[in-house]
């Protein structure tokens, strides 16, 4: 019923539209440019909303099985968020100590001490990743799209952790040790700049599985 009051007064719009530049608009031809894009409008409109339409009219079927995802994919999320926030430290931790053997605050042999913890966290947190899978609660789509997430992610960190072991091995060689330290960090800043992992690159998947199991507005 209220569908047919709506698509009734959009009618009656479209009449006074029509009559208004029948009786008004001075030439024939700017009648049918006027009628043409009234009736180019009001499909435009009618396409748009008979989408979203067709949106909302989810079966309780899919309802049900929405509602029995969200919850496996939140505690999922919740727990790659903090895998996330490590990697981040683990990052922080390494670019810091570089930045402060730059600044003299520290020797290469702890600079050299340092690397070595963050890079045995880092490898433990790289196995521990590798061993990740999506919750098998979820639809093929969903589970698609949450496993590309954790393979963006092992990507990322294994750029990372090469880096940190590409630095650490530098460290060891002999002639490196002679150097200065201006020299020294040019030379391991070189590894940081040409190997450090660009961009995660996750959020657009996401953004997919959070909109697949948003439930539409009634």
């Amino acid at each position: 019923m209220k569908h047919d009051l709506f698509f009734a007064g959009i009618g009656m719009f479209i009449v006074i539209l029509l009559f208004a530049g029948y009786r008004y608009l001075p030439q024939r031809r700017v009648f049918y440019l006027f009628t043409a894009i009234v009736l180019c409008g009001t499909g435009a409109v009618f396409l748009f909303w008979n989408g979203q339409t067709q949106n909302n009219n989810m079966t309780e079927e899919q309802r049900m099985q929405i509602l029995s995802e969200q919850p496996f994919f939140i505690t999922w999320y919740e727990e790659y968020k903090q895998y996330v926030e490590e990697i981040d430290r683990i990052w922080m931790r390494y670019n810091n100590a570089l930045d402060e053997f730059s600044a003299q605050k520290i020797s290469m042999e702890d600079m050299n001490t340092d690397l070595l913890k963050i890079q045995a966290d880092s490898d433990e947190l790289r196995n521990e990743l590798e061993k990740k899978l999506p919750p098998q609660e979820l639809s093929d789509e969903n589970y698609r799209l949450v496993y590309e997430v954790l393979e963006k992610t092992r990507q990322y960190l294994a750029a990372e952790n090469s880096t940190i072991k590409m630095t650490v091995q530098m460290m060891q060689i002999p002639q490196f040790k002679m150097k200065a330290v201006e020299e020294q960090y040019r030379e391991l800043d070189n590894i940081r700049i040409l190997n450090s992992p660009v961009n995660l690159n996750a959020a657009g998947d996401i953004s997919s599985v959070r909109d697949n199991l948003s439930l539409p507005d009634l």
